[in-house]
């Protein structure tokens, strides 16, 4: 960590020194070597003719931190300031331009470039406050998905569970145009779907339509035996 203090602090001195011209150091600073080419106002790192502020042809290795750490005392290793938005692009302007952006609204995007040839200027993926916690326009594909649900429905074969009378169940049915507690189409269509509490509300109609089976079976074997003693 000494060490990247120290070559970082050289490169800067030298930028304050030279701020109008061309310079070239090759500089051996405490186990780090390498040309540093400074011109424009921009400053290079492998390359002679840098383009941005800071322009590095080759691969970037952070080891330590920023002051000010992160959320659960994550690290902070790399940091925007100053502005509402920021993200880190793969290959800008070209036409498989993918981004990951940050708002100061407290949103994440992952999405694609305005030149994308396959979707442009849209986000596939994202985390914001005010839509839930991760969003996804589009296909998910997972080979597994682990739900967790705050109860299950077995108190339906519970001695004490009301189970509705047919009679009940085709009054609800014939007015509503639905299953008891099961999402209206309209419902579905402003909010969606909550697939843990859709999962739980499904298994409680099979475990219903199970006793109700259960309960016919009865009847048919009742009838059965009236028939014969006939």
């Amino acid at each position: 960590m000494k060490k990247i203090s120290v070559f970082i602090a050289s490169v800067i001195l030298m930028c304050l020194a030279s701020s109008s011209f061309s310079q070239h150091i090759t500089t051996t600073t405490q186990g780090f070597s390498g040309s540093i080419y400074h011109t424009g106002g921009n400053l290079g790192i492998g390359t002679t003719s840098p383009l941005y502020k800071l322009d590095v042809r080759g691969g970037v290795s952070i080891q330590g931190k920023n002051p000010i750490s992160s959320v659960n005392g994550f690290y902070n290793a790399l940091q925007f300031k100053g502005l509402t938005h920021a993200a880190i692009v793969y290959n800008p302007g070209e036409s498989n331009e993918l981004m990951f952006g940050f708002n100061s609204n407290g949103s994440f995007y992952w999405g694609t470039g305005q030149k994308n040839t396959r979707n442009p200027n849209s986000y596939v993926m994202y985390l914001t406050s005010t839509e839930g916690n991760l969003g996804i326009r589009g296909k998910l594909t997972a080979a597994e998905v682990n739900i967790k649900v705050g109860g299950w429905a077995d108190y339906v074969f519970k001695p004490t569970y009301r189970l509705l009378s047919i009679p009940e169940l085709e009054q609800y049915i014939s007015k509503h145009q639905r299953l008891p507690e099961v999402p209206s189409e309209e419902e579905v269509a402003e909010k969606g779907v909550s697939v843990g509490e859709m999962n739980v509300i499904l298994l409680k109609k099979v475990e219903e339509l199970t006793l109700y089976v259960i309960e016919l079976q009865k009847q048919i074997n009742e009838l059965k035996q009236n028939k014969t003693i006939e």
